[in-house]
């Protein structure tokens, strides 16, 4: 395999082909400790597999400052970010010694009464473990076979709760510009942003540039937005919807990031093909590899500009991110009192306001 064969197969969409030989480099074993703190009370100390962590609450005023040089001061630093409290969570981990003893054994990852999880649906810390553990969720890595009476809280075949994650890796160069966007959304309305809060907030992580064809540009932070979805009736307007939809296209539009390729609705994707510099590359390696396109199918030839768009236009698409809203009389969202509006902060968007 060539260089060019090499980078395209990084991050292939499972279009190239089926791998059937893969080489491990094996890395030096190591461990982590986390601890954190409320400015001046410790509040838990974890570790786990990789290193040393500390999770320490500030006030959110210098985010955007700090943001862009945090994560060179810690290998696998990140931050929880809790804009309608004006409080960001700092994740502090670093390694230590091999002999440190713990196990990462987190709470909401180990396997649950299933009648407990959906009960959830109707209705911590310390954490510490190894990296293999901890990079497997836990206690799921070896949690018991026994007909669902145990599940984890997001297996699909339990009726338990039901999210949507949007996940969008936004270029480090403006990510300042793209915080302070959200903390004037947060000054129009302030409770907006414990839709998001309830499910942990918005989780920030470094990433950065790859040669893979499909991979990271340069780095970048990436933003995790988990939030509620009717499994029911997906055509119910969710709670302050137009503020988290503004979020996602100004991301994705104005500050031209790239998506997670698994955990995005279907505008993450429109025209996506266009931000990868060596996505020519990627499809002429994609031809040689499968000439008839046996490895295809209709969503990766749309986001690979190939055929067709991902942009589905239908009655109430625009509550499920197929499409973006142009006119109220195409969605059904106008009868239950939504109507199309400009963003708040990022004029340019059009989300699902309720009138």
């Amino acid at each position: 395999m060539n260089p060019q064969e090499f980078n395209a197969s990084k991050v292939s969409l499972g279009v190239l082909g089926v791998i059937s030989q893969v080489h491990i480099s094996l890395v030096r074993f190591m461990i982590a400790t986390s601890s954190g703190c409320d400015k001046k009370l410790s509040f838990f100390t974890l570790t786990h597999g990789t290193g040393e962590t500390s999770l320490t609450r500030f006030h959110d005023s210098d985010f955007g400052v700090q943001a862009l040089t945090f994560g060179e001061k810690h290998e696998f630093a990140d931050f929880l970010l809790l804009p309608s409290q004006h409080k960001v969570v700092y994740r502090i981990d670093d390694r230590v010694p091999l002999n440190t003893s713990g196990l990462f054994d987190f709470f909401p990852f180990r396997p649950q009464l299933s009648s407990a999880l959906a009960l959830v649906r109707s209705l911590g810390y310390p954490v510490i473990g190894r990296l293999n553990r901890m990079m497997s969720s836990g206690a799921r890595l070896d949690s018991h076979q026994d007909v669902l009476i145990t599940a984890c809280p997001w297996d699909p075949r339990i009726k338990g709760e039901f999210f949507h994650q949007t996940t969008l890796s936004v270029p480090l160069r403006h990510v300042k510009e793209f915080i302070n966007n959200i903390k004037e959304l947060v000054k129009i309305e302030p409770k907006f942003l414990c839709i998001l809060e309830d499910s942990n907030g918005i989780l920030t992580r470094y990433v950065t540039s790859s040669p893979a064809f499909h991979g990271k540009e340069e780095k970048a932070l990436h933003f995790d937005l988990t939030y509620y979805r009717s499994k029911d009736d997906p055509l119910v307007p969710r709670l302050y919807e137009d503020f988290i939809e503004e979020i996602e296209l100004m991301a994705v539009f104005k500050y031209n990031a790239l998506p997670h390729w698994g955990k995005n609705r279907n505008i993450a994707f429109n025209d996506v093909i266009k931000k990868y510099k060596n996505a020519i590359a990627f499809l002429k390696v994609k031809e040689r590899f499968d000439p008839l396109g046996l490895f295809s199918r209709e969503w990766t030839d749309q986001i690979l500009g190939l055929k067709g768009s991902v942009t589905i236009v239908k009655e109430g698409c625009e509550l499920e991110g197929l499409c973006i809203f142009s006119e109220d009389s195409q969605f059904l969202t106008v009868l239950r009192g939504y109507m199309c509006r400009p963003g708040k902060v990022y004029r340019e968007a059009r989300v699902c306001t309720r009138v």
